[in-house]
């Protein structure tokens, strides 16, 4: 059983979102009901004189923004750092503006999660990569196994291999090189060597294939699927009441939807709405 004081959420995002943060944290402070046990970490890449923070997470910090997917990369970084020096064994990260708007199943994906004794828990995007939006990571078991836990974490961006599988597919995704989703799918593959997985040998000759052989063993070894297949659109997953929205308007709708109306922010909102 997973409950509010096992779970570490780290919130990430930049100024073009913090009224979805205000409203994020107000459905898990004032909604959920056991919303005051949950640990939170906001990490607010750019200028502190955008935000305002105090409004109910336990921990902020502050980064300079080096862009879409660089910001991303170390507020991710930095958060589960953090998060790992802290002692709740599950962390939840999630962007500003990815919102669950139900407790009772939030947790209970979090309880299949560390029943599995995976890494990470994540959805797959279009393109076959783990999706960065939402992630779960198994904190006592990443620290518990020496092989994984110096490899995961922090996500290095110097290298990208990934790249070349994209290109050779001609799938390559709208944002170009600098790409969340392929730094993580990059650096969790170096959890992946010959020794231990001799199956890949027989792929290293075929980059697709390779990348394909080093998906299905980080699936079946490393990674909890989270399974968003009906919001790879990407905004609303029904089977998880789970949206990543951007539009303000939506997510008022939603917070009506699911009945979610106390916290000044949600407040604010729906009498504007």
């Amino acid at each position: 059983m997973i409950k509010a004081k096992d779970v570490h959420i780290v919130l990430i995002g930049y100024k073009k979102n913090i009224m979805q943060y205000h409203v994020n944290l107000n459905i898990i402070r004032d909604n959920f009901v056991q919303g005051k046990d949950y640990y939170i970490t906001s990490v607010f890449a750019g200028d502190l004189n955008d935000i305002v923070s105090g409004m109910g997470e336990n921990c902020f910090i502050k980064l300079p923004n080096r862009g879409y997917a660089l910001g991303a990369l170390d507020a991710i970084n930095t958060g589960v750092e953090y998060a790992f020096n802290c002692d709740r064994d599950i962390v939840a990260v999630f962007n500003y503006d990815v919102m669950w708007f139900d407790e009772k199943i939030f947790l209970n994906v979090l309880k299949e999660f560390a029943n599995s004794n995976k890494y990470f828990a994540s959805g797959l995007d279009g393109n076959n990569l783990f999706a960065t939006d939402c992630m779960f990571f198994n904190r006592k078991e990443i620290l518990s196994r020496s092989k994984g836990c110096g490899n995961l974490f922090p996500i290095n961006e110097d290298h990208c291999y990934h790249r070349e599988f994209l290109e050779i597919a001609n799938r390559l995704t709208p944002l170009g090189f600098d790409n969340m989703e392929e730094f993580f799918f990059d650096n969790i593959s170096k959890l992946i060597n010959h020794v231990d997985y001799p199956e890949t040998i027989d792929c290293l000759e075929d980059n697709l294939e390779l990348d394909n052989c080093y998906r299905e063993i980080m699936l079946r070894d490393f990674c909890y699927l989270l399974d968003r297949k009906d919001s790879q659109t990407i905004r609303f997953c029904e089977n998880f009441k789970l949206a990543h929205e951007h539009d303000i308007n939506v997510i008022a709708s939603n917070l009506k939807k699911f009945g979610l109306t106390k916290g000044n922010f949600i407040e604010m909102l729906l009498n504007n709405s």
